[in-house]
């Protein structure tokens, strides 16, 4: 929806989310503010399956991923641009990359650890800073100076 403060996620996605958060499985009990970051982050390593979206399903406001997602919406945004136009952006201009990587990336994340046991947030986590440090996003976020 235009103008929007809030993230999309596609409509038949939702059922994912919920059920990566409470079934059997790596992030049982951990909340969107997790989930959707590491979805954006799969989306993003395979960036070959960014998957537009069709039916937008308006799903939370970036403010509720605490301070670290505005530096990746603003990284993917700027990679997609490659120039500072992306801060006179809307919202919804700005947060398609972020929007697209999570919904390819919140199937790959439900294809491979659903109902599986294997902790994979470290993981993660340690997957996120190799890919930002390859792509050197972190770089070029502190020479914006933001």
């Amino acid at each position: 929806m235009p103008g929007t403060d809030r993230l999309s996620r596609e409509e038949n996605t939702a059922k994912i989310y919920k059920d990566l958060k409470d079934n059997e499985g790596p992030l049982k009990g951990k909340k969107y503010n997790v989930i959707f970051p590491l979805a954006v982050a799969l989306g993003y390593a395979d960036s070959e399956f960014r998957t537009p979206i069709q039916k937008p399903d308006i799903f939370i406001k970036p403010e509720n991923f605490g301070k670290y997602l505005f530096p990746i919406i603003h990284a993917l945004a700027m990679d997609e641009k490659e120039d500072l136009e992306i801060f006179t952006l809307n919202n919804d201009e700005l947060y398609k990359p972020v929007e697209e990587y999570a919904n390819s990336g919140i199937h790959l994340l439900n294809e491979k650890y659903s109902g599986n046991e294997y902790n994979i947030i470290d993981d993660w986590c340690n997957e996120i800073k190799k890919i930002f440090k390859e792509e050197n996003i972190i770089e070029r976020i502190e020479k914006l100076d933001l």
